[in-house]
């Protein structure tokens, strides 16, 4: 079982004793999704809003933000707004985008 990191908006990583909740939505990191629609400097920080070219689709809720983290290098940042009809639990999320998909990881959602 892999475990995915995510974040909830106020930073607090999510976990068993602080899951994400149905509606909110949490920050994914992960890396290898793709081309970016503004091409980033290579080894430079990820400055504003950088969005990779193609919308990933998740499978715990819909995508709100695809991009480069800010300020980190070659990190991918995505904001999931967890879906209101989600089960609770343990999660399995799957990114995919381009054709591509992720491994799966384990979220929890409350």
């Amino acid at each position: 079982q892999l475990l995915g990191v995510a974040t909830h908006a106020n930073v607090a990583v999510v976990t068993p004793a602080n899951p994400a909740k149905r509606g909110e939505t949490i920050v994914v990191y992960s890396t290898g999704f793709g081309p970016l629609q503004t091409p980033q400097a290579t080894g430079q920080p990820a400055s504003g809003e950088v969005r990779l070219a193609a919308t990933p689709v998740s499978t715990i809720g819909s995508v709100a933000f695809w991009g480069l983290a800010p300020g980190f290098v070659g990190l991918n940042q995505i904001n999931i707004n967890v879906s209101p009809s989600s089960q609770s639990g343990a999660q399995e999320l799957r990114l995919s985008t381009g054709g591509l998909t992720s491994k799966t990881v384990t979220l929890w959602v409350e």
